[in-house]
């Protein structure tokens, strides 16, 4: 087991069928050769990822307005 932070620029995916941790040093091949997408987009197409969400609808006017209120927005925050 290892401990410590994930260091910027570095990566791991986590395999659940041989319930691993695949490390930098053997996805960064992989990730040069563009290889890491694919496999990506297979696990997705095998876990039947839902679609992206859409954006939640807006409020009506008066409903922003008393939130706004609410939370003590000023004038000059929701114009700026």
């Amino acid at each position: 087991m290892r401990k410590g932070r994930l260091q910027p620029g570095r990566l791991f995916l986590v395999d659940t069928a041989q319930r691993r941790i695949v490390a930098d040093d053997e996805l960064r091949p992989l990730r040069a050769r563009g290889a890491l997408r694919r496999v990506a987009a297979q696990v997705d197409a095998a876990d039947g990822e839902p679609p992206p969400a859409s954006r939640p609808p807006l409020p009506e006017r008066e409903a922003l307005v008393r939130r706004q209120q609410a939370f003590g927005y000023t004038f000059e925050e929701v114009s700026s």
